[in-house]
């Protein structure tokens, strides 16, 4: 299972799949990725959050995001600056704090800051990468691939609770080869409710299957047409 995405910020997450109700912990590693390959499968949004470390800089994420393409919340990066995030009907907003464009502004920032102020800046021309964070078949690639979860199980390891729901715990390798811990409901759907990873980092995601309807900010400004 992949999660994938937040454009070139965050690392490919590999991982394995866990359970059922609490005695699955004995069922086998391929049962139990089938099931959370079906119920992975039938998820239309979610909400994800936590702190992802990328070659020594971590990154704040707190994002809900549909697989209608409409997305909003928040992202930081460790000594660049955060940004507010809103995509609707296709088209993507961005609201970047001062310290964001004075280390993504160059020679401009001070003139970006001062031009933008409290607006939000429409995502087009070469502001376009920042939307693909929200890119729901890049994130969900593998997430439901039950071949995939298999090729990276080592070993389901028992239950823990999240968020006051009953878990089943699996142990895993990423890509990179780093150790792994992730969370899934004991109770159908399975989904994955949080996963770990050595040196990579922690998710957590919840919010499964409820409407992501954010409504497009009204005082925008477009950089591109600025610059034409």
């Amino acid at each position: 299972m992949r999660i994938a995405g937040i454009a070139t910020l965050i690392s490919v997450f590999a991982f394995a799949a866990c359970g059922s109700d609490s005695s699955y912990e004995e069922t086998s590693p391929e049962d139990v990725s089938k099931d959370v390959a079906d119920a992975m499968g039938d998820v239309t949004s979610l909400r994800m959050a936590g702190t992802i470390s990328q070659e020594g800089q971590s990154i704040d994420v707190d994002l809900t995001m549909a697989e209608s393409g409409n997305c909003e919340g928040t992202m930081s990066v460790e000594g660049q600056g955060s940004f507010e995030l809103i995509v609707t009907d296709g088209d993507g907003f961005i609201k970047p704090d001062e310290e964001f464009w004075r280390t993504q502004g160059g020679p401009q920032a001070e003139t970006l800051i001062q031009m933008v102020g409290d607006k939000w800046v429409a995502v087009t021309g070469d502001m376009a990468q920042a939307a693909a964070v929200c890119d729901w078949n890049e994130f969900t690639g593998d997430f439901d691939d039950e071949q995939e979860n298999n090729n990276d199980i080592t070993e389901v390891t028992g239950t823990d609770e999240i968020n006051g729901e009953e878990t089943v715990t699996v142990s895993f390798k990423s890509d990179e080869g780093n150790s792994g811990v992730a969370n899934v409901l004991a109770d159908d759907p399975h989904y994955v409710v949080r996963m770990e990873v050595d040196e990579q980092g922690d998710l957590t995601f919840s919010e499964f299957d409820e409407p992501v309807e954010p409504e497009a900010p009204t005082d925008t400004i477009d950089l591109a047409e600025l610059q034409q």
